[in-house]
């Protein structure tokens, strides 16, 4: 077929749609009603380890290895009694299956045919469980320093505390973690109030970091002396996102100054 000039001729809806799939990354499939392949893309034949005309026909769960096809079977089943799209993550059919897939899995009107569209995450889990161990190392430095240590965003959620610092509101520090300042309620309002007002000084002000010394009446209504030093934190484009605070008590050595 030749184009007029000026005109170029555009491929058929179907065609170009195959194509796509064909040179996608992630992993296309189809699976009939009697849980057969009758369309796997290239990138699920090589996952698989077998070409893709050698694919087709065969039962899809034989890919998998035994303890993964009652999930798989019971997401393709579901998929095709509710023909809405389900969602599950498990290892790679094939000889692939160190890594980890996220599949999808719907009902292709119909055709009875089950549309599988699987995406590699193995890197995103790896990088995953990196950024855990470096959150598990960085938390243990943390807890080696006995002055109270917290990290907070630009809204005053708590990113990441020591246990001195918990430990002055009567808390773990994983179970102040993710809240904001003010929801601490074992902590004084007017400490409260005073820890907003200086982070947004700090965040909106010229100085980079501030200090200073201050009274507190604590949880067992003794009043104790403490210093802290509070620093922008940044992020590597050198953005401001967050304070990050130090403080000392002061108590004990002012007594021992006094004796």
């Amino acid at each position: 077929m030749r184009a007029e000039p000026g005109k170029s001729i555009a491929p058929e809806p179907g065609r170009l749609q195959a194509g796509l799939l064909a040179l996608s990354a992630e992993l296309h499939g189809a699976v009939d009603a009697s849980g057969r392949l009758r369309y796997v893309n290239a990138a699920f034949a090589e996952a698989v380890g077998r070409p893709a005309p050698k694919l087709l026909g065969t039962a899809f769960l034989e890919h998998w290895a035994l303890a993964e096809r009652p999930l798989a079977l019971q997401r393709l089943e579901e998929a095709r009694r509710t023909g809405s799209a389900v969602a599950w993550e498990g290892p790679c059919p094939g000889p692939g299956a160190a890594r980890r897939v996220a599949w999808r899995a719907c009902l292709q009107g119909e055709s009875a045919l089950v549309l599988l569209v699987g995406r590699d995450v193995t890197e995103l889990h790896r990088c995953g469980a990196a950024l855990q161990a470096n959150r598990r190392l960085l938390q243990a430095v943390f807890d080696t320093i006995p002055h109270s240590l917290v990290l907070k965003d630009r809204q005053g959620t708590y990113l990441l505390g020591n246990e001195a610092w918990a430990a002055r509101y009567g808390h773990r520090p994983e179970e102040l973690i993710g809240r904001n300042t003010m929801e601490v309620e074992s902590r004084s309002l007017e400490d409260r109030r005073d820890a907003v007002a200086r982070d947004q000084a700090l965040l909106e002000g010229e100085r980079e970091r501030v200090e200073y010394e201050f009274e507190r009446t604590d949880r067992s209504g003794e009043r104790r002396t403490y210093h802290n030093w509070r620093s922008r934190l940044r992020d590597a484009d050198g953005a401001i996102v967050g304070v990050v605070g130090l403080t000392e008590d002061l108590t004990e050595r002012k007594r021992s100054e006094q004796a």
